[in-house]
């Protein structure tokens, strides 16, 4: 038997990243290639519940990068399943990893 969303088992690493390719797969407008030109949805990821406990360099970065243009990269490990990347311009060691989701398709300099 399929386990279900609304079923009472614990949400493991695992099973969440299941869940969120999922999403990805059902919805196009979060699938992102390699190489691809995005900004940080700053205002969707400062609003969630959980950003005061966010640790601050990671807080840092997103705030001081409202307006950049960012490249998606796919770590190896996470390449499957197209939901968590990281960002090529990203210096930070080790680099951000972000849900695809929080990423805005940028064109020739320009949100699509």
């Amino acid at each position: 038997m399929k386990a279900h969303i609304s079923d009472k088992q614990p949400m493991t690493k695992e099973r969440l990243l299941k869940m969120m390719a999922q999403a990805v797969r059902i919805n196009k407008d979060l699938w992102f290639i390699e190489g691809e030109k995005v900004r940080l949805k700053t205002k969707q990821i400062i609003e969630r519940k959980d950003w005061a406990m966010k640790n601050k360099k990671y807080k840092d970065f997103v705030t001081s990068n409202h307006d950049t243009v960012f490249t998606v990269h796919f770590e190896e490990k996470y390449a499957k399943s197209h939901t968590i990347a990281c960002l090529n311009e990203d210096t930070t060691d080790p680099k951000w990893l972000f849900w695809v989701g929080d990423f805005e398709r940028v064109k020739d300099g320009k949100d699509t």
